[in-house]
């Protein structure tokens, strides 16, 4: 080994359990226990080419080959038995995104899919023409047919924004394991009540509980104001009655969602002593006419949650019916859109970025677009993947926290029982969520420590990597004192832990303060330049 692993790494670098998830944080070395480990598989035995890396990016795949390839030529003359074959290895190992994966998977099987042996990837200009082209074809066709629900959705949008709407929601659909499935099931959620019971209540009250945390905030603000030196002394004790009729709505919550927002609906407001205005000073006077100001605002902001989020039931019933209506017309147009598109695709021997994807589930097993009229169902795709899966003993996954839900449907469906694999990655420093990358796959595998579902679901080993060796002791303290006050699972998704503080692993003499400048960049031009200026200014 050329560097000196702490415990954390020494850890994920011995790891042999066949499910590993290495939570890594920023500058932890995470790449570099990546490529020991591959050369520790290597001594024990194993082949490059039965491993499969996968990256993010084409150019973090290039530079993970880069790295491997050192690794090995550095450490050859100590193994030439060992690495002698892997250095050859190398350039054809099987080191890509998953994108280049799924497109090899689609072309090897291009007869099943029913496309082009020579199929290329899609152009821009190539891929919005034939979107417009599947828009006005699927369109034509259905109000040809004038179905009821596809009408009622018509008489919602106009041609335009439905046309906004269907693209924006091919991109999120294509991202899923499932897309079709995911909007019918949609659809049939309008028809379950109460209302309490549908899968929309329990976000909605999540809202709620974090509305009346920022609402109790300010009331502790304002309760601060009892130690003003004008404050009345009959209204002293007043912010801390209103504080415990705030916290028991809080309370109430963990009585259920329900509860939570009939105390909202219900909250009593100690009533504000009477006090004459002649007999206050004008410091009292401008105290009271602030504070009730305040006060006020607070009563308002709760009420107007009470009236938002406990809704009339017969109005809801009546506009989760019209919804129903309408998300089935949706289901309808994007049936026949996605068929359309992978129609015209086809004629003109082109694939793009989404087929890489879903082409290569459909051929692995999964669902995909399959059971929707006009798309052809892979023959024997068990029996494919039940092959695929034989070519790799060991899979690693960089970047895990940027997988979108079909990339994980993939990796489940590439891993056999006895494929090892290690997944590493950072949910702090999930970025590609507009493209449709979902961290809380990485976040929901670490809590329950299980990958995959059903009869495949295996225990996950979930590993730290907390020791950052990039930055001084007293950054990964200003860093860690404001994640752990910002970072909240009712807002960030995450809580920021022990396990998710940042440790130094570096040695650094003295310890020159820290700054935060915070930047409104709303009221600035260019935040770069801005951001310039600041460090200009404090160097000077």
């Amino acid at each position: 080994m050329e560097f000196n692993m702490t415990d954390q790494q020494l850890e994920a670098y011995l790891a042999s359990e066949k499910r590993i998830l290495v939570s890594a944080a920023a500058g932890s070395g995470k790449t570099a226990v990546l490529v020991h480990r591959v050369g520790r598989l290597l001594l024990e035995g194993a082949s490059l080419q039965r491993m499969l890396i996968i990256t993010y990016t084409s150019a973090a795949a290039g530079e993970l080959k880069d790295r491997i390839r050192a690794f090995l030529t550095n450490q050859y003359p100590a193994h030439p038995d060992k690495y002698g074959q892997a250095l050859l290895d190398v350039e054809s190992a099987r080191i890509s995104t998953i994108h280049s994966l799924g497109k090899d998977l689609i072309l090897e099987h291009y007869e099943q899919l029913g496309i082009s042996p020579e199929a290329r990837e899609i152009r821009d200009e190539e891929k919005e023409r034939l979107l417009e082209q599947a828009w006005h074809d699927s369109m034509n066709r259905l109000l040809e047919e004038a179905a009821p629900d596809f009408m009622a959705l018509c008489d919602i949008f106009d041609n335009d924004k439905l046309q906004e709407l269907c693209l924006q929601l091919y991109e999120f659909m294509m991202s899923l394991d499932d897309p079709i499935g995911w909007l019918e099931r949609a659809a049939k959620e309008t028809e379950v009540r109460p209302f309490a019971n549908t899968v929309w209540f329990e976000p909605m009250a999540a809202t709620v509980r974090l509305k009346v945390q920022v609402i109790l905030e300010k009331a502790r603000q304002l309760g601060r104001w009892a130690e003003d030196p004008d404050a009345i002394e009959k209204l002293r004790a007043l912010p801390a009655q209103d504080m415990q009729s705030l916290e028991q709505v809080l309370q109430a919550s963990e009585d259920g969602p329900e509860a939570l927002l009939r105390a909202c609906a219900e909250v009593s407001w100690a009533r504000m002593p009477a006090v004459k205005a002649s007999s206050l000073t004008t410091g009292e006077a401008i105290w009271k006419e602030r504070y009730t100001r305040e006060r006020n605002e607070l009563k308002k902001q709760v009420s107007d949650l009470a009236q938002a989020f406990t809704p009339d039931q017969d109005t809801v019933g009546m506009e989760l019916d019209n919804l129903g209506t309408q998300l089935r017309g949706l289901c309808l147009l994007m049936k026949r859109f996605c068929v359309r598109y992978r129609e015209l695709k086809a004629e003109n021997g082109l694939i793009d970025f989404h087929d890489m994807e879903q082409m290569a589930g459909e051929v692995l097993g999964m669902k995909g677009l399959q059971g929707v009229e006009g798309i052809r169902p892979v023959k024997d795709a068990e029996d494919i993947r039940s092959k695929v899966r034989k070519r790799f003993d060991h899979i690693f996954v960089d970047e895990f926290q940027d997988v979108s839900g079909i990339q994980y449907g993939l990796i489940k469906r590439l891993a056999g029982p006895d494929t090892c694999v290690f997944m590493v990655g950072d949910p702090k420093q999930s970025i590609y969520r507009f493209r449709n990358a979902d961290p809380t796959i990485f976040m929901a595998m670490a809590e329950r420590k299980t990958f995959g579902d059903g009869d495949e679901e295996l225990p996950v080993r979930v590993i730290h990597l907390q020791q950052n060796f990039r930055s001084r002791a007293v950054i990964l303290d200003c860093a860690n004192d404001v994640f752990a006050r910002a970072m909240r699972r009712s807002i960030t998704e995450l809580d920021y832990t022990e396990d998710e503080r940042l440790i130094p692993g570096r040695k650094a003499e003295g310890r020159l303060p820290t700054e935060l400048h915070i930047i409104n960049v709303d009221e600035c031009a260019n935040s770069l330049i801005h951001e310039a200026a600041v460090v200009i200014r404090r160097i000077r």
